[in-house]
């Protein structure tokens, strides 16, 4: 799954696609820990990239494959390496030696040195132990840390429960003596309802007298109508009797207007069916009039919408026009503001600077600004060197002890007298070259400053040149673009104005057209037909609706006269039938009278028992007011006593509450207790487990053993001239330590650092290095991985190194099951039993084995 990325590929996989194909496909067969396992990798690349990652275990006597594939090639890759206990980076840093890549554990980091180490021991499975301890010692500290925020708050609670007790206490002794009060009054409720209890045989005759009181006086009443109803009867029959009336002629009347009336309704009918049909064509002609005033409206609204319509594209059209006509003026001011810019800045553009005169006065200050740097550091230095004479002009006069300034031996004075001449001279002509420079410097500086100013004032020319030509460009260009948008506004002014003109004229037409409809609207009712025959229709009903005419008056006159006479004869049958009751009327009036006296008696006697039991019943009202009172407190304290009920119920539900919260208090505290243990337990695993615990430890328990097993390799390689060391721990300035991965080397010259030694050296070193990581990683990975490739590599070795890299390989065989050896040095071809000859065609590559025996 590794390959070296070609240039100009997206994925290494592409380069090792062959030319013209777009699949590729290896499949591997190993051995590992007493199994047999199968990989297969396929890669295509046509329209779009596909990769796939198959990996199983074979079975070596049925041939069965069990795939153990899993849903991604990123998870089947961990898994494939879990199982051989190995990564790439790994396994290149250990057994698999690539081309020029010797030197690839060598060069790391001890970081990076440790982190292959620890692969190689396989102590992943500590680092997941310690981040499986660090999560359980943080899930124990924060669930610690939330039971302790939930116990602060539960003895916040807690804390309220004292006053709560004192709530529970009054609220009980209270409920007491509410109880109290309703035993007391619930006795005297009780004495008043026996005392009223004796009262009831008084109180029922009391009812009973009401009782036959109201029916006595109700039937007295009834008597006395019926009474005054007999009297009033006979009177009318009396008077009836004396009155004198022809009843022959008042029936032969009663039968003339009934004849009379008979024919007044057959008028009557007649004129409903006439009135009907009458509004029936007043119907029609009002519907046919709106269907016309329909018509005519519906045309006028047309007329009116097509004039609107023409007044707004006429308006719309005139703003444009003068919207048009104000961006021409616009326009036209803007033009004449561009041509007198245009010419200002031609008048301002011919004051232009010689760009070559100022290109060699820019050269010439370039050249003065650098000889004054140079005379500069020419004071700097002979400031130096005076300085340095005369410090050894003090070494030198030093009365007590003579020096020589540049040995520091003593010094004769005839030496010292020489040396003080010479340093005399020196001095003089260094002194007098200081000040001629500092002359030249001030003079040259002048010089500078004031070119420079010079300068900056052509550069600020130049520039505003520059500027002010660009702007007369640009005011060209925009007095173009404006004199074109000012002639197609011209043009569309005028194509406006074409199309108001137009507008104007069909809205005139328009305007002419709808006063001549409304003109001929006003007579199209006496037009038409179907109109004029509905009006003629109506005028011939309204005709015969005149024709019958009806005398409402007479007709009531007769109505009400035939009322009277039916009135009359009626009176006369009542009349007749009263008079053959007479005898009995008075017969009833007089038993009437009698009945009335006995009742009036009666009702009497009964006032005077009723007032008898009214005296006896009068402390019955001050008892029902005494009773109702008594119902009224017991009321009263009933509600206070559910109130007190409730709210103790409501504080012994809170005593209980919180006496379940303490001991949810105790119980938290335990577990607090316990996560704490928990917690501290996890993180000293933790710590144990970590890279700095026992992952060290078991790195430093292998560094002895591959520091053994490389010094013994190299030390043939190199006739005992070469060691290495491992250091695991580095001393600091500060004078404590740091716990590194340092490879120390040691040779006849001494400790030399790795990248000091030649190329052939630090192969052999690399060599004996990375074989016995190889050993430490076949005997102690806990996998079966005993192979070890070399690629290359032996090209920087001479005749006698590879006598002793070959003599190496012969011995540590024993140690790996298989060791393949890549090179294309003649050399090494005979001194391996079995090659692997790749052959290279047009056709492709072909792999034939040779065994030498």
């Amino acid at each position: 799954g590794q390959a070296r990325k070609v240039a100009g590929t997206a994925k290494a996989d592409e380069g090792l696609l062959r030319l013209g194909q777009t699949s590729m496909m290896v499949s591997l067969d190993f051995s590992c820990n007493k199994e047999f396992y199968r990989v297969r990798r396929e890669y295509t690349h046509s329209t779009k990239a596909y990769t796939s990652l198959d990996f199983g275990i074979v079975d070596q006597t049925t041939g069965a494959f069990k795939p153990l594939t899993d849903k991604t090639i990123r998870a089947t890759q961990e898994k494939l390496e879990a199982t051989i206990g190995l990564d790439f980076d790994s396994f290149v840093n250990s057994a698999f030696i690539r081309q020029g890549q010797s030197n690839e554990f060598s060069k790391k980091s001890p970081k990076d040195r440790k982190e292959i180490l620890a692969t190689i021991l396989g102590l992943g499975q500590f680092e997941l132990l310690r981040k499986k301890a660090s999560d359980r010692s943080r899930q124990s500290a924060q669930q610690k840390e939330y039971l302790s925020t939930l116990c602060q708050r539960l003895a916040q609670e807690i804390e309220q429960n004292q006053s709560l007790e004192l709530k529970l206490q009054e609220a009980t002794n209270a409920l007491t003596d509410l109880q109290t009060q309703e035993l007391t009054f619930k006795r005297a409720l009780q004495d008043t309802v026996n005392q009223q209890q004796a009262l009831a045989p008084a109180k029922i005759k009391r009812d009973t007298l009401n009782v036959q009181q109201q029916e006595i006086a109700r039937s007295i009443k009834e008597y006395t109508s019926t009474l005054l109803t007999e009297i009033a009867c006979a009177r009318s029959t009396l008077k009836k009797q004396r009155a004198t009336v022809n009843y022959q002629k008042l029936e032969e009347e009663r039968l003339h207007i009934n004849q009379e009336l008979q024919q007044i309704q057959l008028k009557g009918q007649e004129r409903i069916t006439l009135k009907e049909a009458y509004l029936h064509k007043k119907q029609e002609l009002t519907s046919y009039e709106h269907m016309i005033e329909v018509q005519h409206a519906t045309v006028l609204e047309q007329f009116k919408t097509t004039q609107q319509y023409c007044i707004l594209f006429n308006k719309e059209q005139e703003y444009k026009i003068k919207e048009l006509a104000e961006q021409c003026q616009r326009d036209t001011r803007e033009l004449i503001k561009l041509e007198e810019h245009s010419k200002s800045l031609e008048n301002t553009s011919k004051l232009t600077v010689s760009s070559a005169a100022f290109t060699q006065l820019e050269n010439q200050f370039d050249k003065r600004k650098a000889a004054y740097h140079k005379f500069i550091a020419q004071g700097n230095l002979l400031k130096s060197e005076l300085a340095s004479i005369k410090h050894k002009k003090e070494l030198s006069h030093n009365a007590n002890n003579p020096l020589c300034p540049l040995c520091e031996q003593d010094l004769s004075q005839e030496k010292k007298h020489v040396l003080s001449s010479a340093l005399e001279k020196t001095e003089q002509r260094y002194t007098w070259q200081l000040a001629r420079l500092t002359k030249i410097i001030k003079n040259l500086k002048e010089v500078i400053v004031a070119q420079h100013t010079t300068l900056e004032k052509q550069r600020a020319d130049a520039q505003e040149a520059a500027i002010r030509q660009v702007q007369l460009e640009d005011a060209t260009k925009n007095k173009v673009k404006i004199q074109e948008s000012l002639l197609q506004k011209q043009k569309l002014v005028f194509e406006l104005n074409k199309e108001l003109a137009l507008s104007l004229e069909q809205l005139k037409n328009k305007q002419q057209e709808q006063a001549a409809f409304e003109k001929q609207a006003q007579t199209y009712k006496v037009q038409d037909s179907v109109y004029t025959a509905i009006i003629s229709q109506l005028d011939e009903l309204s005709k015969k609706l005149d024709a019958l005419s009806h005398d409402t008056v007479h007709e009531t006159a007769l109505n009400t006269r035939l009322q009277h006479i039916v009135a009359l004869q009626q009176d006369h049958a009542q009349t007749t039938k009263e008079t053959i009751l007479k005898d009995q009327r008075k017969y009833t009036i007089s038993s009437t009278v009698k009945s009335i006296k006995l009742l009036k008696h009666k009702s009497q006697e009964i006032a005077l028992e009723l007032a008898l039991c009214n005296s006896l019943l009068e402390d019955d009202y001050l008892l029902a007011q005494k009773e109702t009172d008594l119902h009224t407190i017991l009321l009263k304290i009933a509600h206070q006593k559910e109130q007190l009920m409730h709210h103790k119920g409501a504080l012994e539900q809170q005593q209980k509450f919180f006496e379940q919260r303490a001991s949810e208090y105790k119980n938290y505290q335990t577990t607090i207790k316990e996560l704490e243990k928990t917690s501290e337990e996890y993180h000293a695993i933790a710590q144990a487990l970590s890279k700095d615990g026992i992952q060290a430890l078991l790195i430093e328990d292998a560094i002895p053993e591959i520091e053994h097993e490389a010094n013994i390799l190299l030390s043939r390689l190199t006739d005992n001239q070469a060691q290495l060391s491992i250091e695991s721990l580095r001393d600091l300035r500060s004078g404590g330590t740091k716990e590194t991965l340092d490879i120390k080397i040691s040779d006849t010259v001494g400790v030399r650092p790795y990248e000091l030694f030649s190329g052939g050296e630090a192969f052999r070193i690399d060599f004996a290095l990375r074989i016995a990581i190889s050993k430490l990683l076949a005997r102690r990975a806990g996998t079966a991985l005993q192979t070890l490739i070399i690629d290359e590599g032996f090209g920087s070795q001479d005749d006698e190194g590879l006598a002793h890299i070959m003599e190496s390989l012969y011995k540590i065989q024993e140690d790996f099951a298989k060791i393949i050896i890549v090179s294309h040095l003649p050399a090494l071809k005979d001194q391996f039993p079995v090659h692997f000859l790749v052959h290279k065609s047009s056709q492709g590559s072909t792999v034939k084995v040779i065994e030498q025996g």
